[in-house]
């Protein structure tokens, strides 16, 4: 998405969400900022979480994000959509 990104993860025992979310906005930040030869915040500071509570509710949401860049009209080769693939293999 041109102004957002999903992901579906499962952070490990012990992990904290906040360490995952702040090590990846630090990364891809330091790295579309050195393409775009540009420097500062590039993601909001906070970030929106929710609990996957059930299987249903996972291939809910999984659907979702794939269906996301069509709904918003994005040309086909505008965005990148990784899925694992026992998930493709689910959702196909």
């Amino acid at each position: 998405m041109p102004n957002h990104v999903h992901v579906l993860v499962s952070p490990g025992e012990n992990v904290s969400l906040n360490r995952i979310v702040a090590g990846w906005k630090r990364y891809s930040a330091t790295r579309i900022n050195a393409r775009r030869g540009a420097s500062g915040a590039l993601w909001q500071k906070d970030y929106f979480d929710r609990l996957i509570r059930d299987w249903d509710h996972f291939m809910n949401v999984s659907r979702y994000v794939r269906r996301n860049p069509l709904k918003a009209k994005l040309p086909e080769g505008s965005f990148m959509v990784f899925e694992a693939p026992w998930v493709t293999r689910l959702l196909s």
